[in-house]
Order: structure tokens, then C-alpha cells, then sequence
């Protein structure tokens, strides 16, 4: 299945989520032995004391700034002091609060949280801070990376309304306080959920005994199924009885349904009106301004034009599953919103002969690992090394150390967290645990985390991915590369701290790779025997199908551009966001939202920061099949073009304007025209 025609496959394969820690360096620089990279070993109610700390020690810090004498006032103690002061904390917090993502102790999960939503508060109100906006403002720096910080240090200050008159800046301080406990609220709710459904065996028809067994014995003749990612993708592709598929559909889509549609209304309310306050017509316009799409009109012509094009084809999609269900039910039913999904999957089965469970046996997950770090090591000019830890926050969760090729030189560390359980991250990201940094010791290591969830080893058989899982790997594994391999001075302009409508090109550009022939020859390999490669006429048919369902899904994608665009941009808050996607989705889809579904209250991006920037996805996809001109061109492989791409796209993190890099590595402007050729599509 193409991850585009699954909306929890795409928020899983496309979130990025920037986090700074804690670390311990020796005198040369380098980790301490004994020491953890990520520590985890916390007492209860220790993060909680550990996080008031660090807010402590932060103000303390910036009152020293804002203390000094102007006539005193120099780059190094104002400028460079508050980058470094904004550093320290987050690195000291952000260990803290990545607990509750991960963390097996729920009461340590929650303690991250309420960390989390402490330091976020905290942040709003350093940067709507107005004496420390006037101190930085004072500063004229002449060293051009001095003078990019600065630039972008203001910014922030001034989307936080620092800039404002005393009374309004409080009404931001307390609307933006307000703001950061919902949106923390409506992530712990969906991570927290422990939605349950019952099923007996009869209704599991077209479920893989794999997947049966992994539930455990049947209680009172039915089976306890979680309304997880995992089993909602293998429910919707391959449950043949219509009921099964819209109660575990429903189930899903209705997760924390009250209270996060209740927190989602609410929080349109109040940035409807901090935009206002800020000067903006809108929040879409007030958080694209400083993106490279610089409006709202501009998106929504670029979505509106996508929609348009798209049109013909997922009309000739659907009348094509119309038909098939037609053709299997012998009536001329609807074709409903949980059908999408298993009869597309029938018709690659039937039509193109491919069954999606029997490729998944050519890519156990640890050869695919093996495979990719390969690929990426003779790419981008690095070696991987596993390192054992005497312990980490969960059982399997591997470290990783990444050096360069060319000198051996230790560059950063990564740790893949890939196992599922409760409470965890539900999704898949690359979270950035420690930012690349120039210190007076030399440059700070990074280290980043992809948090995923693999389908577990079930009946003697290792843990087995689908063509699309692989592909979210190298999608994650490419935002590792982006924070890692970051040279950037400045932490908070190093690694994936890019515009926003930029920051998943980098890593959209190396999916490519996975539909090369010769790249899936070195992924794959039988869990029996790894020496049996994909056969050439699977090859052949993934590669012929790659476009086959094209029309749904990023006709999907825009409608979910198009919902997030315009809930920020109206000129009042709307007031019943499930109605309004429901209509919506009629109108862009060409067929009816399931009834009693709560797709908003699910829809995370909404409420983590990607809020009026979804369309961000398809955005940056043009800029990424951009870039892989020059690898189609030269070879997937070419170290040259691999190193180019690594000095000039991957360490200059936020540095430069994403128009001058991609400029600079395309010789030439940036174009459209090769994401329109991928879609199928003509450019006028």
C-alpha cells in the first residue's frame, strides 16, 4: 500500500520532532563510558524536581542578561549568552520530557508531560519577553552567522509578541499559556488511548494467523484487539467482512473523540484571536508569513490547483472499486470510507497479482536495516557501528554510533526504539536528542531517536515489514542523517530546525531509493533464506503499481491540507470542525465521511505544532523530487553527488534560506516540473 492512501500511515511516516538533552562529555570531548547517552533511571517525582530546576536555573540566567549595562552589552554576554542559556535548558528539560513518549513508568510518562508543559510555557514567556527582545535588538553583529542568529532570535521574539505594548503582551502570555496546555492535552489523550475492541474468530476472515495469534487466547470466545496503527492498517487491507473493517475503522478514528474535539475547538478560538493580536488576519497567515509558501493565498492556490488535476484520476480510482465491490457483493451498494483500503488491495491482488502479506516476507526487519544503513553509509560517505549500553528506557532499543568514512572521525550517535507497547509514541519520528552545537570544546555530538512501531515476531516468524514500512525507514532514518550529520553553529539552527514547509524535503528525497530495483535487491532477502531476493516479476509489478492509487492518495493528502488550511485561515473560528471535514471531505474525496467518525480529534499535526502546515508535506515533495534530478541523473549511489548533497542540504541545517541551498545543489533555480512528472501530471 502507498503510505499516501492511509492518513496514519503518513502522519507516522512524516512527523519530525525536535528534542534537545542532556549529555556528558570527557575533557577530549567525547561520551563518558560510564555514562548513558539518554539517561532514563529516574525516581518518581524526580523529573518533576529535575524540571523545576532547569526553569530555575534558565531565568536566573537571562535576568544576568538583561542586567548588564547597555553600555557593557557585547555580543559574546547578550547574543551569544542567550543561545547559550536557551541551549542549556533545553538540553537539561528535554531529556526530561521525551519520557513521556517512551518511558515504560506511566506516572514517569505523565511527569514528562507536565514537564513538558511547564517548559513551554516557559518558553512563551522568555519570548514574549520585551526587555530581553530590546537587549538582542540593541546588538549589531557583523559576522554573518552572528547576523542569521540574530535575525532569527528576533523573529521568534516577535511572533511571540514581544514587540507589543505591556497590556497586550500579557493577554499573548496568558492566551499563549492557555494555547500550550491544550494542544499538550490532545497529544497525551491519543498516546494514552487504550481503546479496546472484541471480535471473534469468524470475523477475522482475510486476517493473517500471524496477526490472530499476537492477540492472545480468546476470552469467552472473543479476542481483545487494540485500535493501534498496526492493527488498523492490517484491518482495513485485508479483514474481508465489511463490519469488521468499519468497527475497528470507526474505533480508530474515534479515539479520545469528546475531549480532543472539545480541546481542538478551543484551541481555534485562541489562535483565531493571539493572530488577531499579533496583527494578522488570520493564524494561517500569521504562521506562514516566515515560510517559504510566505502566505495562506499562496497555499491554497497551490492546493487548490493539485485537487484540480487530480480530479480525473481518483474518479476513474473509485469507479474502478465501485465496480469490483459490485462485482464480490452482487449489488450495487455504496462504496464507503472502510472499503477504500481492502478493495484496493484486491484489486493488486487480482488484477496485478501482487499480495502485499507475501512480499512482507522479503523484508524481515533486521536485514532491512542492514540493507539501508549500506545504502546511506556509500551515499553520504559514513560508517554505523552498533554500541551496547548496560541498560535503556525499554528492552531492545539499540544505540548506534555514526563516524565518518573518510577519517574516522566520531561524528554523532542514534538509537532505534522500533518495539510497540503501551503508552508509547504511537507513530513513527526522528526526534533530535541532543543539537549539533560549536562549543569552546569543539562540536557537540548530536544524537537523535527514530521512536517506531514494527509488527512484533509472531508464530517463528521474525518481525516482517511491508514495502511501505521500509520506505517510512529510509524517510526517518533520512531525518536522522539531517540532524546528525548537521555542521550548523548554532543550536537552534542546526540539524532539521529549517522552514517548516522545507523540513521533510530532505527526507522525502531519499524514499526514492526504495524503488529502485537494485537498492530493493540489497533490502530484501527471504526470513528463510536471505539469499532469496525479491523475484524480478514482484519488482516489476511494485515499480508498475507505484502510481497505480495516485489519485486517492494525495487527493487524501490535500484534503487534509486543505481542512488544516482552512480551520486557520476563516475569518471566525469555526465552530463544528467534524461537520466541516465531514463536508470537506465529501466535496475533495468525491464520496461520504463515514458517519459518527472524529477524524479531527485525531489528526495530531493539528495540535503539535504542524498546525496550518500540513500542506507542508506535498510542499516540500516538489522541492525533494527537485533534488533527485541530480541522483537520477548521476546514479543513486554516487558518492560525489551524495557528499554535495550532505555539505550543502544536510549540515547547514537553518542556516541558509532553503531557496539558496536547493539552488546552490541544482546549479540552477528550483523547478516544479519533476514532482509534476512523478504525479503523472502536467505542470500547465
Amino acid at each position: 500500500m502507498n503510505a499516501l492512501s492511509n492518513p496514519y500511515v503518513f502522519l507516522r511516516k512524516y512527523a519530525v520532532l525536535s528534542l534537545v538533552f542532556l549529555f556528558i562529555f570527557t575533557a577530549q570531548g567525547s561520551f563518558a563510558k560510564d555514562q548513558n547517552l539518554i539517561r532514563s533511571d529516574y525516581r518518581e517525582g524526580e523529573i518533576t524536581e529535575l524540571c523545576k530546576q532547569s526553569i530555575e536555573k534558565v531565568n536566573s540566567a537571562l535576568e544576568s542578561i538583561v542586567a548588564t549595562q547597555t553600555a557593557q552589552r557585547n555580543i559574546q554576554n547578550t547574543l551569544l549568552a542567550f543561545e547559550n542559556a536557551l541551549s542549556i535548558f533545553m538540553d537539561e528539560t528535554n531529556l526530561l520530557t521525551f519520557m513521556a513518549y517512551v518511558h515504560l513508568n506511566e506516572k514517569l510518562r505523565d511527569e514528562g508531560t507536565n514537564c513538558e508543559e511547564e517548559v513551554e510555557k516557559t518558553k512563551v514567556k522568555i519570548f514574549s519577553r520585551n526587555d530581553l527582545y530590546l537587549a538582542l535588538d540593541f546588538q549589531k553583529p557583523t559576522q554573518e552567522n552572528e547576523i542569521t542568529l540574530r535575525t532569527e532570535t528576533l523573529k521568534t521574539f516577535v511572533k511571540n509578541g514581544a514587540h507589543l505594548e505591556a497590556v497586550a503582551r500579557e493577554k499573548y502570555n496568558n492566551l499563549m499559556q492557555e494555547l500550550v496546555k491544550l494542544e499538550l492535552d490532545f497529544e497525551k489523550n491519543l498516546r494514552e488511548d487504550k481503546t479496546v475492541l472484541s471480535f471473534t474468530l469468524d470475523e477475522f476472515e482475510g486476517i493473517s494467523q500471524e496477526l490472530i495469534k499476537s492477540f492472545g487466547e480468546p476470552q469467552d470466545g472473543k479476542y481483545s484487539v487494540k485500535a493501534n496503527e498496526p492493527n488498523y492498517v492490517q484491518f482495513l487491507e485485508n479483514a474481508k467482512n465489511e463490519e469488521t473493517r468499519k468497527k475497528m475503522y470507526l474505533a480508530f478514528l474515534n479515539r479520545a473523540a469528546e475531549q480532543n474535539t472539545d480541546l481542538l475547538q478551543r484551541a481555534l478560538k485562541l489562535r483565531h484571536g493571539l493572530a488577531k493580536l499579533l496583527g494578522f488576519k488570520n493564524w494561517a497567515d500569521f504562521k506562514i508569513n516566515d515560510r517559504m509558501a510566505k502566505n495562506a493565498q499562496v497555499v491554497e492556490n497551490f492546493l487548490d490547483g493539485l485537487r484540480k488535476k487530480f480530479q480525473p484520476k481518483i474518479k476513474a480510482e473509485l469507479e474502478e472499486l465501485r465496480q469490483y465491490k459490485k462485482l464480490q457483493t452482487g449489488s450495487n451498494v455504496e462504496l464507503q470510507a472502510w472499503d477504500i483500503f481492502y478493495f484496493s488491495n484486491q484489486v493488486k491482488k487480482e488484477k496485478f497479482k501482487l499480495d502485499e502479506e507475501k512480499v512482507r516476507e522479503y523484508f524481515p526487519s533486521d536485514l532491512v536495516l542492514k540493507g539501508m544503513f549500506q545504502v546511506y553509509s556509500i551515499l553520504l560517505s559514513v560508517n554505523f557501528t552498533e554500541v551496547k549500553e548496560d541498560s535503556s528506557w525499554a528492552p531492545n532499543v539499540k544505540l548506534y554510533k555514526i563516524t565518518d568514512a573518510q577519517n574516522g572521525k566520531e561524528i554523532a550517535h542514534f538509537y532505534l526504539d522500533m518495539d510497540p507497547r503501551d503508552g508509547k509514541y504511537d507513530h513513527f519520528a526522528a526526534f533530535t536528542v541532543i543539537s549539533g552545537a560549536s562549543t569552546q570544546n569543539g562540536y557537540q555530538e548530536p544524537v537523535s531517536v527514530i521512536v517506531g512501531n514494527f509488527n512484533p515476531p509472531a508464530d517463528g516468524k521474525p518481525s516482517l515489514l511491508s514495502h511501505d514500512e521500509v520506505e517510512t525507514m529510509f524517510h526517518e532514518f533520512g531525518h536522522i542523517m539531517h540532524q546528525t550529520l548537521t555542521k550548523a553553529p548554532f543550536a537552534s539552527l542546526s540539524g532539521t530546525s529549517v522552514k517548516t514547509d522545507f523540513v521533510e524535503a530532505p527526507s522525502q528525497m531519499l524514499e526514492e531509493w526504495v524503488w529502485n530495483k537494485d537498492i530493493l535487491r540489497t533490502l530484501s532477502g527471504h526470513y528463510k533464506n536471505n539469499d532469496e531476493k525479491l523475484p524480478e516479476e514482484v519488482l516489476k509489478t511494485m515499480m508498475d503499481l507505484r502510481k497505480y492509487d495516485y489519485g486517492k492518495s494525495y487527493t487524501k493528502q490535500v484534503l487534509y491540507a486543505m481542512f488544516d488550511l482552512s480551520i486557520h485561515s476563516s475569518s471566525e473560528p469555526v465552530l463544528d470542525v467534524t461537520t466541516f471535514y465531514n463536508d470537506l471531505h465529501g466535496q475533495v474525496m468525491g464520496f461520504k465521511a463515514a458517519q459518527g467518525n472524529h477524524f479531527p480529534a485525531t489528526f495530531g499535526h493539528l495540535m503539535s505544532g504542524y498546525e496550518a502546515g500540513y500542506y507542508g508535506y506535498l510542499w516540500s515533495e516538489a522541492y525533494a523530487a527537485d533534488m533527485f534530478t541530480r541522483f537520477e541523473h548521476d546514479g543513486l549511489l554516487n558518492t560525489q553527488v551524495g557528499m554535495n548533497y550532505r555539505r550543502i542540504i544536510l549540515e547547514r541545517g537553518g542556516m541558509q534560506d532553503p531557496f539558496v541551498l536547493l539552488k546552490e545543489f541544482l546549479g540552477r533555480e528550483p523547478n516544479s516540473e519533476a514532482f509534476y512528472k512523478k504525479l503523472g501530471l502536467t505542470l500547465k
